[in-house]
């Protein structure tokens, strides 16, 4: 929904609602710098093996939580936070299911932006950290087994990267 109004004066005033928002966001601003009020989004499941590589192979999927505030978005700047929650995550390389629930954060600040996942639980531990910008994206990663004696996530932690002794190393990116 867009205020009129503001549009002949070079502004905007709207407010957003989809599916699977429980309130409404509010998107303010001018054409050269907007701020996008906080929200959360919760979509039941999605699948990501239509995103391309590595998503392609590995085929997450698995219930997601998109939150934000604070979000500016300027002339070659972003600023704000983003947190994405994946919940009951499973793979097609993977009989066990679900693999496990995980946190992403993303912080924003000028022209680049911080990333970092964690599990929250699960069969599958991951952490990562990472860094995107104009330039880039680059992620890097470590996954295992919560429980060290577990070998049923071999397969799949064989086919998502590369063996650093009782740890996956999984690389995104340059």
């Amino acid at each position: 929904q867009i205020e009129p109004l503001p549009l002949l004066l070079g502004l905007v005033e709207a407010s957003i609602r989809i599916d699977g928002m429980a309130q409404p966001v509010a998107l303010q601003g001018s054409l050269r710098e907007l701020r996008l009020g906080d929200g959360r989004l919760d979509l039941p499941r999605i699948e990501l093996g239509s995103l391309g590589s590595p998503w392609n192979t590995v085929r997450p999927a698995g219930a997601v939580t998109l939150a934000w505030s604070n979000i500016l978005l300027g002339p070659q700047r972003v600023e704000g936070g983003v947190t994405i929650e994946l919940r009951n995550v499973a793979s097609a390389l993977s009989a066990v299911r679900p693999l496990g629930d995980y946190r992403i954060d993303i912080q924003a600040q000028g022209a680049q932006a911080s990333i970092a996942m964690r599990t929250t639980q699960g069969a599958l531990t991951l952490t990562g950290q990472g860094s995107a910008s104009a330039r880039g994206f680059s992620f890097t990663a470590r996954a295992h087994p919560t429980q060290t004696d577990d070998t049923r996530l071999n397969g799949l932690l064989g086919l998502i990267g590369t063996r650093d002794g009782d740890q996956t190393v999984i690389r995104i990116g340059s």
